[in-house]
């Protein structure tokens, strides 16, 4: 029998790979896009704020986007 060992290894590896990858990046997304009022009223008045757009989100509390 011509077995190849390690492929179905190769294929989990890759999977996990996969998974943490796309819970990093959305750990990242959501941690860059959380703004406390404030903290928004604090960055218009700076002058670090062009443009945002807000959202609720399901427990309520307004999050928002900001670009510089």
């Amino acid at each position: 029998m011509n077995r190849q060992p390690g492929k179905i290894g190769l294929y989990l590896v890759l999977i996990v790979m996969l998974v943490a990858g796309y819970f990093y990046l959305n750990n990242q997304v959501t941690s860059q896009s959380n703004y406390t009022m404030e903290e928004l009223q604090q960055a218009a008045e700076d002058g670090k704020v062009t443009s945002a757009s807000l959202y609720q989100n399901k427990i309520g509390r307004a999050s928002c986007r900001e670009r510089v």
